[in-house]
Parts: C-alpha cells; sequence; structure tokens
C-alpha cells in the first residue's frame, strides 16, 4: 500500500506514469532527485493532507524487497525516521522524552523497547506489534 502511494505521489511530478518498465523504483527515486524541493513540500502538504498518501516505511521493491521483520540482517543497523536532517532524533524525543532525552547520555535500547516505540510510533494494531517480535 505505501508502495503504491508513493507512486502515486510521484506522478504528480511526471515521475511515475502506470505500470510499465521504466517505473522501476530506481527510475523514479532519480526522477524525484530533480524535482525542486520546496514544490515536493508544498504538494506532499496537499497530497497527505487531502488523504491522498501517507509516508511510511515501505518494501516491496528493489530496495527493500521483502518486509524487514523476515530480512537477515546481521549485527546492528541505523533507522532512518523523517526526511529532514535530524526529524527522526525530533520525534523521538518528543514523543518517548523519558528515554530519548536531551539531558542524559544516550543509552542503548532493547528490541522489546523499539517495538513499544515503533508500534506507538505508527499506531500499529496489537496484531502487527505481534509480528514485530
Amino acid at each position: 500500500e505505501m508502495l503504491e502511494y508513493s507512486r502515486k505521489f510521484a506522478a504528480n511530478f511526471g515521475c511515475y506514469g502506470g505500470d510499465s518498465a521504466a517505473n522501476a523504483s530506481q527510475d523514479i527515486a532519480a526522477c524525484m532527485r530533480t524535482v525542486n524541493a520546496s514544490l515536493i513540500v508544498a504538494v506532499e502538504a496537499t497530497f497527505v493532507g487531502s488523504g491522498s498518501g501517507k509516508f511510511e516505511p515501505i518494501y516491496g521493491d528493489e530496495f527493500l524487497p521483502i518486509e524487514p521483520r523476515m530480512a537477515d540482517f546481521p549485527g546492528d543497523k541505523d533507522v532512518m525516521i523523517g526526511q529532514t536532517a535530524n526529524e527522526g532524533s525530533n520525534i523521538l524525543y518528543t514523543t518517548f522524552r523519558d528515554t530519548f532525552s536531551e539531558a542524559l547520555p544516550p543509552r542503548k535500547i532493547n528490541k522489546a523497547e523499539m517495538i513499544h516505540f515503533l508500534g506507538s510510533l505508527y499506531k500499529l494494531p496489537l496484531s502487527d506489534t505481534e509480528k514485530l517480535q
């Protein structure tokens, strides 16, 4: 569903035009990189505000072909939240002030805490939160 929202959003800029070979995610991303960022921000506000779309982590294309929970990623991995520098940090800080404090030194979080944070941030129902295990 999120991949389709992204394609619908890209179509606003002529970067997606239906189901053709030229519409691979890498081609769409390359086209979107040529669009003026101010225009993207303006269209995004209208696109999301009108209920036409929402942006959440996606998978199912050549960048991330399978669901991240099912992927075999050895070791620690960086997590990207947001679309601008430090946006994810701000979201985490304002949502979970007791864990992500600006005053206290950083601490490692465990898997159970991360599942809680992701479930809360994305308002996942219990059935989806259980899949994060």
